[in-house]
C-alpha cells in the first residue's frame, strides 16, 4: 500500500546540531511522519527533564497508518522507533554535562494529539506491551493528559483524570 505521510510537528527541547535534528527527521520519516522539527523551550510541566522531544500530530491517524502499513510489526516499529528518537546513536546519550551527584535527566517523547489535544509521555525502555496497547488506545476516553504507562498496572493511565 502506499504509505500515507501524516505532518507532524516537532519541537526538540534544547537547541541541537543539525545533523541531530536531520536524524530525529529521518526516524520520523521512517514510520511515515513527516516531521517539520524545530527548536522550542520544553514545557513547564516537563521542566525536570533535560530533553523533551514534543510531536504534535494526528494521533488516531498516526496509529491506524502504522497499523496498516506494518500489521503486526506495528507495535515493534513503534517502539524501534521512540528508542532511536530517544537515545541516537549508541554511545551518543549524554547531551548536556550532568554535575556530579545529580541524576541525568531522561529524554522524554512527548505525542500530543491533535485532535483531542491529550499528551502522551513516552519515556526510554517502555516494555512492549505499552506499545500494544497504544496501537488500540481510545484517547477519547480520557479528559486530559499527560497519559504515562504505568508499569505497576499494566496500563496507560492520566493521574488527572483519576483525580477528577
Amino acid at each position: 500500500g502506499v504509505i500515507m505521510t501524516v505532518n507532524t510537528e516537532v519541537f526538540v527541547g534544547q537547541p541541537v546540531p543539525a545533523e541531530e535534528a536531520d536524524r530525529i527527521t529521518a526516524e520520523f520519516a521512517d514510520i511515515g511522519l513527516n516531521a517539520d522539527v524545530r527548536v522550542a523551550p520544553p514545557l513547564r510541566s516537563l521542566g525536570e527533564v533535560a530533553l523533551v522531544i514534543f510531536a504534535a500530530l494526528p494521533f488516531q491517524q498516526f496509529v491506524s497508518q502504522l497499523a496498516s502499513d506494518f500489521a503486526d510489526d506495528a507495535y515493534a516499529r513503534l517502539k524501534a522507533f521512540v528508542t532511536k528518537v530517544l537515545h541516537g546513536k549508541p554511545g551518543d546519550a549524554s547531551t548536556g554535562a550532568v554535575a556530579e551527584g545529580e541524576p541525568e535527566a531522561k529524554q522524554v517523547l512527548v505525542l500530543q494529539d491533535t485532535a483531542t489535544g491529550i499528551r502522551v509521555v513516552l519515556e526510554p525502555d517502555l516494555p512492549a506491551e505499552s506499545f500494544r496497547q497504544l496501537l488500540t488506545l481510545d484517547l477519547t476516553k480520557f479528559k486530559f493528559g499527560p497519559l504515562h504507562y504505568d508499569l505497576t498496572r499494566g496500563r496507560w493511565r492520566s493521574e488527572l483524570d483519576e483525580q477528577g
